[in-house]
């Protein structure tokens, strides 16, 4: 064999041995290629996963059923994964254990390799397992309402109540879990220039829904008093001045008569039968009863009948009188010395007065009324329980007179601030607050029933928004609506307050405007731990202010200038008192 005949073999071994050593090499590289891709698919295909149970647990949260939420995470995986080249999947699987906030999913693919084919492996699997949980926080929350007249315009009352409703869907939905509806309680106040306190009226005014009020009327007396009073058909009853003998006036019940001060010093009074009256001639005697300013009895058995006797009725006897009133009880008999048979009973009651005199007059009235305003006192920007010294203030009533002439007049109701008395009208529009409760049946109701008029005491909004789900007014809304105390940290106290104007209305003047006092009671929750939303619906610059003011942060205060925005700023803030975490 020649030399170049053995250096040919020699290369074609060695490019024999080359080729075959070069597939395993190949292989290998196309299996960590291969490897890197399906770990790559894998992670990728993870976090689809991931993501659609998470969007399933919102959808869970929000009161899908176990149909729409297993169309949920279908749905989610197809849409992603298609958007993966070489990637086939299955229908997720998806387990949703009975009566509980998780959601297991499982996802089985293949994902086509790139050089393994060359061996016959033309796939490789890819199967990824997710669990998510949505865990609704334990929340004592409460809305505040604006029901102030403006809310009446261009269907703001309208729009909130739907936007409301909605909310109320997010966080109570009619499918939620037993666990779910335990661990969310919602309570409601609206309010205007004042607020309804309801079946709560009494124990945070010390005061009973319906109270009596009495006022004392001074009258100046002149000639436009007199008052003739009902005379009688049987008997004629007079007034004389016993000095002269002058006749002062004929007095019957009621009868209110003028005298001149140089008459009342010496008066009495004369009685006689009337001659028209068939039994005129049957009188023998006369009793009197006078009492009042003053007192006497006397009988008299000839005429003149005179109260304190006379020698004819140019010789009357009298006494000094003062002025004031008085009654007279008149008994006529037939026999002397108010003997025999009675002929005729009466009783007068009259009045005296001098000009210039002043007749005091009790007018009295009821009130029914269980609405409230903010309180004063030490404790009049927290969120401390009412009683004694730190009560709400309420209606209360007053007289007006028409004029100093006359006791004639109206009364009026309102708010009296240290006499100091402001009309309000004797309504507050919307009903009681809702105190917390889970009922959705009742929340719905709530909102229904909710009407607009009025001014807007935003403060005292802000402040019953504290006292619905405080721990210091356990004593006030007790049972199931009891708050959870300050200390417990399983639980969220939140307020979302609403208003689409400015706080221009108070009650006690001397303790700032509405919109100073509801920035102190926000201060007050804030230093509670309590997150105060705020939404401002169509609201002027100051409105919107205070609400900026009052929330949290600015990510928890909202703008809404249109219904789709308010639905919108009553969702988020739905969805976020509640927390989702993908587990495991």
């Amino acid at each position: 064999m020649s030399r170049r005949q053995f250096s040919s073999d020699q290369s074609g071994q060695v490019m024999t041995f080359f080729a075959f050593s070069l597939l395993p090499m190949i292989i290998g590289i196309g299996y960590c290629l291969d490897l890197q891709s399906q770990l790559q698919r894998e992670f990728k295909t993870q976090a689809v996963l991931d993501s659609a149970v998470l969007a399933a647990a919102k959808a869970m949260q929000s009161g899908a059923s176990d149909a729409d939420v297993e169309t949920t995470v279908a749905d989610f995986v197809s849409f992603h994964i298609d958007s993966l080249p070489g990637l086939n999947c299955s229908v997720p699987a998806v387990d949703l254990p009975s009566d509980s906030t998780t959601i297991e999913a499982s996802l089985e693919c293949t994902q086509a390799t790139g050089l393994m084919y060359i061996v016959g492996r033309d796939t490789v699997p890819v199967r990824v397992e997710s669990t998510s949980t949505y865990a609704l926080t334990a929340i004592d929350v409460a809305f505040i309402f604006d029901v102030s007249g403006s809310m009446n315009s261009g269907n703001r009352l309208v729009d909130l109540k739907s936007a409301v409703t909605d909310a109320l869907d997010i966080l109570l939905p009619s499918s939620a879990s037993t666990e779910m509806i335990e661990n969310t309680r919602i309570a409601m106040a609206a309010f205007n220039g004042m607020l309804n306190a309801g079946q709560y009226f009494e124990q945070v005014t010390g005061l009973p829904p319906t109270r009596s009020y009495t006022d004392t009327v001074a009258v100046e007396l002149d000639g436009g008093d007199v008052e003739r009073g009902r005379r009688y058909s049987e008997i004629r009853v007079f007034l004389y001045d016993a000095d002269t003998g002058d006749r002062i006036a004929e007095i019957g019940d009621g009868a209110v008569v003028k005298v001149d001060p140089e008459d009342i010093d010496n008066i009495t009074i004369v009685a006689e039968p009337k001659s028209s009256y068939y039994r005129a001639s049957d009188f023998e005697s006369i009793k009197f009863e006078l009492s009042g300013e003053v007192t006497k009895n006397a009988t008299e058995s000839v005429e003149p009948y005179a109260l304190y006797g006379d020698s004819g009725l140019s010789n009357l006897d009298g006494e000094a009188w003062s002025t004031g009133q008085y009654e007279l009880e008149l008994t006529a008999y037939n026999g002397n010395g108010a003997t025999g048979a009675q002929i005729v009973h009466k009783t007068i009651a009259f009045e005296l007065f001098k000009d210039g005199d002043i007749r005091e007059s009790d007018q009295s009235y009821t009130l029914t009324s269980t609405c409230v305003w903010e309180r004063d006192g030490d404790e009049k920007f927290t969120d401390a329980a009412p009683g004694p010294g730190q009560y709400l203030a309420a209606h209360s009533a007053w007289y007006r007179q028409y004029n100093q002439n006359s006791p004639a007049g109206y009364w009026q109701v309102g708010f009296n601030e240290y006499g100091e008395r402001d009309y309000t009208g004797p309504i507050c529009r919307s009903p009681a607050p809702m105190e917390l409760t889970n009922n959705r049946t009742d929340l719905n109701t709530y909102v229904s029933t909710m009407r607009a008029d009025g001014a807007t005491a935003g403060h005292l909004g802000v402040a019953w928004g504290w006292y619905l789900i405080s721990d210091r007014w356990s004593a006030i809304f007790d049972d199931t609506a009891t708050p959870a105390a300050y200390t417990n940290s399983d639980i969220k106290k939140v307020v979302v307050l609403m208003t689409d104007g400015d706080f221009n209305k108070v009650g006690h003047r001397h303790q700032g405007d509405s919109a100073t006092q509801a920035e102190a009671l926000c201060d007050g929750m804030k230093d509670k731990g309590i997150s105060i939303y705020g939404i401002a619906f169509k609201a002027p610059s100051a409105g919107e202010d205070v609400l900026k003011k009052c929330a949290t942060n600015d990510t928890m205060f909202f703008k809404a200038t249109s219904k789709a925005e308010l639905e919108a700023a009553y969702k988020e803030i739905a969805v976020r008192l509640s927390e989702i975490r993908i587990a495991g």
